[in-house]
Order: structure tokens, then C-alpha cells, then sequence
């Protein structure tokens, strides 16, 4: 999965340019000042997560079907600074794709990004990744969309059958899934964020920004979530016999990370201060009462 990793990567300061992981900025983990807030970070790298993807199977290209996606942050990029005892930051999203290609012979899919959106949460620890809550409360600190476009393909391995949850315990009963790998890339964009949190400069705001993953359909880090509720979905995930294979839903295990970029913003135009206006208005009365003593006509 590094290799994957690394080819996103490249693929990354080829689609954004090569300031896409280069701008920083400073991370507050509780807003307030009680962590001491992490400078020159350069994005934020998720832990394993689960994304479930509703109606997705079969694969007819253009069929179009919904992503949902929760995750908490491992790391911060650049410091490579892990979270606070008892602190957690989490995402939930929701992808729009649509199947743009399917080769049942190599078993290869591609799809097409057609927007959505997410929310990062900051508070006390709770996520649970086999029931799927505690994703979306706390603090939200950052909302944002995906843009349309990007990269995103899947391959399935024929007739290559693995167990599903190899997480120990097993919770799903020897439920099976069809072995595959995939990549992820697209356009995150910053909507509104809080400032107690994200540090950036007087004179800076969020630019386009983007977000990638290695997919798999199997768990092999952490358990499959039984609920995606605080992604936005709320029935249980319907995989049927074999995920990836049945459907109508499949689930994957995704390892992700999120990279932001700046733009500087022009300082406002100066306003004068009160006592420079009123030196102004006193020399344009002035001007003005000079120039109607100029048209007075002489007196007959």
C-alpha cells in the first residue's frame, strides 16, 4: 500500500502543482490554547476508515451511487505529531460518483467525482469504528466539498475470495468479500473552518486543497462500521453474502490523507481617520467659498 500511497502522492503535485503539500499552517487540538498548538503542519493524516458505498453494486458504467465516509486523524503531516490523550479529530463525508468504466475481464473500474462534502469534528475521544458513532459530535471545526473530477479507480481480483473482518474478533460471521485495491483523489475545498483550530496568516485563506486514499475491500487495521449514520446515512450497510460482489452496498477500508493550500488575500483599502476627513471637508469649504466670491457680479 506505500507504493499506492507514493504514486498518489505524485499524482497530487501533478494535478494541484507543487505547492499542494508544501503550504503550512498551525493546529490548535482543543482551540483554546490548553495543547500547545503544532506549527508548520502540512496536512492531516486519517487513520484506517471505512467508507461505504450505497447502490455501487453491480458496476454498470453510468450508474451513479453515493459514498459515505468516516475516519479520525492519526497524525499531523509535517511535525508528524500525534493527538492528546483523550482528544480525537474526526471526518465524516459524502462523495457523489458515478461508474465511468468496468472491464469485467481484469476486473477494473474507474468513476467519476461528481462533488460532495464533509465535516472534521474536534472533543473527547469516542469514535468507534465497529459501530460506526461517535464520528460527528464535539466541536465542528472545518466543513468543505469536493469538487468534480480527480482520480478514483478500484480492481477486483476474479474468483479471489478473503475473509471480510480480519480484524480479531471476527463480527460478521465469516461474512466474505472479493479481494480488491484502489486509489483515491479529488479536489477539498474549505468552506468555513474555525480559527481557534486552523492558524493560518492575517493575510491568507484556504485555496483549493485536495484529499486521497488507498482502498481495499477487506479489514485487516480495524473493524467494518455497522452504522454511517453520522456520515449522513442512516440504514445499516446491505452487503448481502459476499461484499463487493452482492450488494447493492460495499464497504471499504481506506487509508487517507487531506492537504490544504493558501492564497494570499490583498489588505483592505485604508479608511482615513476621522481627523484627516475633517481637514479635508474644512479645505474642499474652503475651495468652494472662494470659488462663489470669484462669480459676484459688481453691484450696479
Amino acid at each position: 500500500m506505500l507504493g499506492r500511497r507514493l504514486v498518489l502522492s505524485a499524482a497530487i503535485a501533478l494535478m494541484f502543482g507543487a505547492s499542494a503539500q508544501a503550504d503550512v499552517f498551525t493546529f490548535d487540538f482543543d482551540g483554546a490554547g490548553g495543547n500547545a498548538p503544532v506549527a508548520g503542519v502540512t496536512g492531516l493524516d486519517y487513520q484506517a476508515g471505512n467508507i461505504l458505498a450505497v447502490g455501487s453494486t453491480p458496476l454498470v458504467p453510468g450508474n451513479t451511487f453515493t459514498s459515505y465516509y468516516q475516519a479520525s486523524l492519526g497524525t499531523l503531516l509535517g511535525p508528524s505529531v500525534g493527538l492528546p490523550a483523550g482528544r480525537e479529530v474526526t471526518i465524516v463525508a459524502r462523495v457523489n460518483e458515478q461508474v465511468a468504466s468496468f472491464n469485467a475481464i481484469t476486473g477494473t473500474a474507474t468513476f467519476n467525482v461528481l462533488g460532495g462534502a464533509f465535516n472534521i469534528y474536534a472533543g473527547a475521544k469516542n469514535a468507534d469504528n465497529l459501530a460506526g458513532t461517535g464520528f460527528n459530535d464535539g466541536t465542528l471545526i472545518m466543513s468543505g466539498t469536493f469538487g468534480t473530477g480527480g482520480i478514483n479507480n478500484f480492481t477486483f481480483a476474479n474468483g479471489v475470495l478473503v475473509p471480510f473482518d480480519q480484524n480479531p474478533p471476527d463480527d460478521y460471521g465469516g461474512k466474505q468479500a472479493l479481494f480488491g485495491i484502489g486509489g483515491f483523489l479529488t479536489n477539498a475545498n474549505v468552506t468555513s473552518y474555525d480559527p481557534n483550530y486552523f492558524i493560518i496568516g492575517a493575510n491568507q485563506q484556504f485555496a483549493a486543497g485536495s484529499f486521497n486514499g488507498n482502498t481495499q475491500s477487506f479489514f485487516n487495521t480495524i473493524d467494518p462500521s455497522k452504522s454511517f449514520a453520522g456520515a449522513g446515512y442512516g440504514s445499516p450497510p446491505n452487503l448481502g453474502g459476499i461484499n463487493g460482489v452482492t450488494g447493492p452496498d460495499s464497504q471499504f477500508l481506506i487509508d487517507s490523507n487531506q492537504f490544504f493550500t493558501f492564497q494570499e488575500v490583498p489588505p483592505p483599502p485604508s479608511v482615513p481617520e476621522p481627523t484627516s476627513l475633517a481637514v479635508f471637508a474644512l479645505v474642499l469649504g474652503a475651495g468652494a467659498m472662494r470659488a462663489r466670491k470669484g462669480r459676484r457680479q459688481p453691484v450696479a
